[in-house]
């Protein structure tokens, strides 16, 4: 699985990066309830896992920060920004809707079908 960089170069998808990038956008992010790294954790690899059965070229954003990450993804296809309980879903930078952090992914995933 691959991944596209900001600056539109593709590298080999990396777990690790994804964790550290989302921690960090999470910590500047400055809301009253950021989440935390087993949370962070926990999303990204279950859309890593999710992502595996997807068979169709598509960006996909996982973002830490809900009022910076669409616009900063906005090259992305899809993909959610959480924080304080909630989460966003949008397409190319554009929120589509507000979901609960519990159900993100699979808000994702739904999503990601109907592209």
């Amino acid at each position: 699985m691959k991944i596209m960089k900001r600056n539109g170069s593709e590298v080999v998808f990396d777990i690790t990066k994804i964790i550290a990038a989302v921690t960090k956008a999470n910590n500047a992010d400055g809301q009253s309830r950021e989440l935390t790294g087993e949370q962070i954790r926990a999303i990204a690899a279950e859309v890593e896992e999710r992502l595996r059965a997807v068979h169709k070229p598509v960006t996909v954003a996982v973002m830490g920060c809900v009022v910076n990450g669409p616009g900063e993804a906005k090259e992305a296809d899809i993909g959610i920004a959480g924080g304080d309980g909630k989460a966003v879903l949008f397409k190319k930078g554009q929120i589509v809707r507000t979901v609960e952090e519990s159900c993100a992914v699979e808000e994702l995933m739904r999503e990601l079908e109907t592209l």
